[in-house]
């Protein structure tokens, strides 16, 4: 259910799905300019996605376009700033907002391209996707100690003479190559889970080789306090005397035939307000049903309807 207004308007999968890609169907694929911002503002750990490169193509004949483009290109290189862009892949993705960073060309001292002119587009994250930033105004810097029993650690962790893609297997590609070659040309069929992750960690291996380390780091670091315990905080009682209390049972841990009972002040009206009434217990919504007279028969759902529809005539009664 989405809150619109004072009422609850219910949405389901599909109905997200079409929401989510009506702006992609009313627009091709392409890159559009939405402003531009500062290369400072641009943190490298807000790349959340692989990156996309574009240049001009030699082989077009739209000189307008590529012009468009290296203007663009020189005028971002020389303001130090990057576009911000509405990026849709292909027709049925969704739009990805994501920055468009200029790139000079650089050559080694062979004079061989290492990289060339255009720019890279880098995906930017959503606001749920971004970590809060950790308020360290009460913490205390690491000391010498800590300091050096990490360097020692990261020291004994460090991989060299590594050729990354080569000293490790996919594991992943092995098992679809595998699979291909079983399928394809009638290779024997492999036990998958015979298949060797090299890329897993191995826990026995890693105290082995850095146990010391991981002690000596681990006992330099101070020991957090345990934490407080929680304060049980019982609701006020409402002035308002319209609102009935759901009294709720609860048994006790031992001799499963106690019962103690406590009433919980439930404010029936701030509920429907925010939507919240289906977070209620059943039994609840029946205590709610029972004093102003409606049926407390169907499942949670139609209990829930039914009471929102008796607030919803009452406020109209009193001309709210």
């Amino acid at each position: 259910y989405i809150p619109l207004g004072n009422d609850r308007v219910p949405f389901d999968k599909g109905d997200v799905d079409k929401i989510k890609r009506l702006s992609s169907k009313s627009q091709p694929a392409g890159l559009r300019v939405l402003g531009f911002k500062s290369m400072a503002t641009l943190k490298i750990h807000e790349r959340v996605d692989r990156s996309y490169f574009v240049y001009p193509d030699p082989t077009k004949a739209d000189t307008n376009g590529r012009a468009a483009l290296v203007a663009l290109h020189t005028s971002c290189m020389r303001k130090d700033v990057y576009a911000l862009c509405e990026l849709v892949v292909r027709a049925d993705t969704v739009p990805r907002l994501c920055a468009l960073i200029p790139q000079l060309e650089e050559k080694n001292q062979a004079s061989e391209q290492v990289k060339s002119d255009g720019f890279c587009i880098s995906i930017l994250p959503y606001e749920d996707d971004i970590r809060t930033e950790i308020d360290t105004a009460e913490s205390s810097p690491a000391n010498g100690e800590q300091v050096d029993a990490a360097e020692a650690l990261l020291r004994k962790l460090t991989l060299r003479s590594v050729e990354w893609g080569y000293s490790f297997s996919n594991p992943a590609l092995k098992r679809f190559w595998s699979y291909l070659e079983t399928i394809a040309i009638n290779y024997p069929a492999v036990d998958m889970d015979s298949i060797e992750d090299e890329t897993a960690m191995d826990a026995t291996a890693l105290l082995e080789r850095a146990g010391e380390e991981i002690r000596a780091l681990a006992d330099s670091l101070p020991v957090d306090p345990p934490p407080a315990p929680k304060e049980r905080k019982r609701k006020a009682a409402s002035a308002k005397s319209s609102k009935p209390r759901a009294k709720v049972k609860k048994e006790w841990a031992e001799g499963g035939s106690d019962f103690e009972e406590e009433e919980e002040e439930i404010d029936w009206e701030a509920a429907y307000d925010s939507g919240t009434l289906g977070s209620h217990t059943l039994a609840k919504l029946k205590v709610f049903c029972e004093e102003y007279g409606l049926k407390k028969a169907g499942i949670k759902a139609d209990v829930v309807a039914r009471i929102e529809d008796a607030i919803r005539a009452r406020r109209m009664e009193d001309g709210e």
